[in-house]
């Protein structure tokens, strides 16, 4: 098995996506994670999706990879990758978080992204993975 490592993205939803749409999304995450050995949550803003991962080096690249090329939502951009010696949601295949007021940071990450430099602004990213923390521990 790799490194432990957590990737935090966020993106676009599609205008399709509806409450049916986000019941599959987190359902088929969550199946497919306890297979492959992956934590994390997934935040929806309404129009935005924040989700942290968490698992070793093999399993995130190629769910990543899946993730970038999902139609249901579009701008995806890795705010951070980092290595971690322990997960912070280790009980989680796949929790879910609903917060329309991820919205706006969210958006303000993507409009400030860019294919040559798509880990802006670290203050922000971290902004962004603390709200979604936060609202993701009892």
């Amino acid at each position: 098995m790799g490194h432990l490592r957590r990737v935090f993205y966020v993106s676009r939803a599609d205008a399709s996506v509806d409450s049916f749409t986000m019941n599959d999304i987190v359902l088929r995450a969550q199946r497919s994670n306890r297979r492959m050995d992956v934590t994390g949550v997934l935040a929806y803003s309404g129009k935005h999706f924040a989700q942290v991962l968490e698992g070793s080096d093999e399993e995130l690249a190629a769910l990543t990879t899946k993730i970038s090329r999902d139609k249901r939502h579009s701008d995806v951009v890795v705010l951070f990758d980092e290595p971690i010696s322990k997960r912070d949601y280790g009980e989680w295949s796949m929790g879910f978080l609903y917060d329309a007021s991820l919205g706006d940071e969210i958006e303000q990450a993507l409009t400030e992204a860019t294919p040559q430099a798509p880990a802006r602004d670290g203050t922000l990213a971290r902004k962004i993975f603390l709200h979604v923390s936060d609202l993701a521990r009892p």
